[in-house]
């Protein structure tokens, strides 16, 4: 699952020229060999780490990326600092085909050449919706930045062009703060934290964890002052989900209010008792209240089954309602997420933003608990022993695989085996051919001799 847009600060992408020097002091706008960009909100960028490749271009002016790319022999190495980065112009189709494209020909990273003349770290390259399959990191840069490290790359092919790739994420001690922007009836989010519910569980102690809803508003009832209820919205219209039934069912939208409201009392009220990892497990149980099971009754199961009273939640759902009614009355928990989420600037879900910075990538255990253990000054045991039992799994499924050099070896040894087989087999062909010839041979001139000796009789 990838993340959807989000209007806030992204993490901290760099794009630097490493060589040759006589490039590099041609960007002097930030700082020597910096170029400012613009991070793609899709792939998976190695988060506390950088890349550096090797710069290609095409010299075809028609070559966009927007078909199948003519493959380029590009130069691969076993490090980091060999990886082939592709550079591309913007236009006549989404970054995302752009990248996929240049993934499929073998480029680890791919550099955009913005088409208008503006600031392009004020762009999103925003994922169109089918970049589940990108996992290489892309970046935008501005028009005339692109023309000039283009224009030098193809006109100095003799040259390795090296650039950097940073993908920091700001550490400034060692405490984490993280917050996950979603709503309660989002099935792929709920599937990602009940599976990332065991690694929040183990970081609370070194990290701040606050969910947060996105919520929106009625226009009709705005224009009439918020004053009658709407069967999406709690609040008189002021707090909104979308019908899930799409009008063509019993549920409805309050429901996903109610239940956001209900979640956020459940957070509350664990943050003040120091049992937060009982809120993990009742997201992660959570997901099992899905279509017409998506009520009170099941949340109500679910909180018994954690040990926590369901009067006690109730209570803060009928103290955060300014007046008697909750479907008209404004809701003074729910104004305090819309209005964070406002100054965040976040209109979509689900989102990740971690020590103020944008998360890129999938919203998926592996890239997530990367992005949070980049955000350590020093990493805690927790992350190193995650991360140490993901490489132990890696080493155990290789052994499982064959490499290439291992592939390469059986190929050749069934070929020379085969050429031998096939010169013994030819080899005792032909000496059967011999001797079948022999016999043969030997059978006519017997014939003849008989023949001959019988004419001779005759005579």
């Amino acid at each position: 699952m990838v993340l959807l847009l989000i209007f806030f600060s992204s993490v901290f992408a760099k794009l630097t020229v490493i060589e040759p020097q006589e490039l590099k002091n041609k960007f002097t706008e930030l700082e020597t060999g910096v170029i400012p960009s613009s991070l793609a909100n899709f792939g998976n960028p190695p988060y506390g780490s950088h890349i550096i490749g090797r710069l290609y271009a095409y010299k075809e002016t028609n070559i966009t990326g927007c078909i199948q790319l003519p493959p380029i022999n590009f130069e691969h190495g076993s490090t980091i600092t060999n990886y082939p980065i592709l550079i591309l112009d913007r236009g006549n189709c989404s970054f995302v085909v752009k990248v996929r494209n240049a993934q499929t020909i073998g480029a680890s990273a791919v550099i955009i050449i913005d088409n208008n003349i503006e600031d392009p770290e004020k762009v999103m390259m925003i994922d169109d919706g089918t970049a589940g399959n990108i996992y290489i990191p892309s970046m935008l840069i501005s028009k005339n930045n692109g023309q000039l490290l283009k224009n030098f790359t193809l006109s100095h092919q003799s040259l390795k062009i090296r650039v950097q790739m940073t993908f920091e994420m700001p550490n400034p001690d060692n405490r984490v703060e993280y917050e996950i922007w979603m709503s309660s009836e989002n099935t792929e989010l709920r599937e990602f934290l009940s599976d990332f519910s065991q690694h929040g569980k183990k970081l609370i102690p070194n990290t701040q964890m606050t969910p947060h809803y996105v919520l929106w508003y009625s226009v009709e009832r705005s224009k009439e002052g918020f004053i009658t209820e709407h069967k999406d919205c709690l609040s008189g219209g002021r707090y909104c989900a979308p019908d899930p039934d799409l009008d063509n069912g019993p549920r409805t939208g309050r429901e996903i209010v109610l239940e956001n409201l209900r979640q956020i009392c459940l957070y509350n009220y664990l943050t003040e008792n120091k049992k937060l990892n009982l809120w993990w497990d009742y997201i992660s149980k959570f997901k099992e209240c899905t279509n017409n099971n998506f009520n009170t009754k099941c949340s109500e199961s679910i909180l018994t089954n954690i040990g926590i009273k369901n009067t006690l939640i109730q209570e803060c759902i009928d103290n955060s309602v300014l007046g008697s009614d909750i479907k008209i009355n404004d809701n003074s928990l729910l104004r305090q997420e819309r209005e964070a989420m406002l100054a965040r600037g976040i209109f979509f879900y689900p989102s990740l933003i971690i020590n103020n910075q944008t998360f890129r990538g999938d919203l998926e255990s592996v890239e997530v608990m990367t992005a949070i253990c980049a955000g350590f000054k020093d990493q805690p045991n927790y992350c190193l022993e995650y991360f140490d039992s993901i490489s132990d799994k890696n080493i155990d499924n290789d052994e499982g695989r064959f490499n290439p050099k291992t592939v390469a070896l059986i190929i050749l040894f069934s070929l020379i085996v085969f050429v031998v087989i096939l010169f013994l087999y030819r080899k005792w062909l032909r000496r059967d051919m011999n001797q079948r010839m022999k016999i043969e041979i030997t059978k006519a001139v017997s014939q003849y001799i008989a023949l001959t000796e019988n004419s001779v009789g005759n005579e």
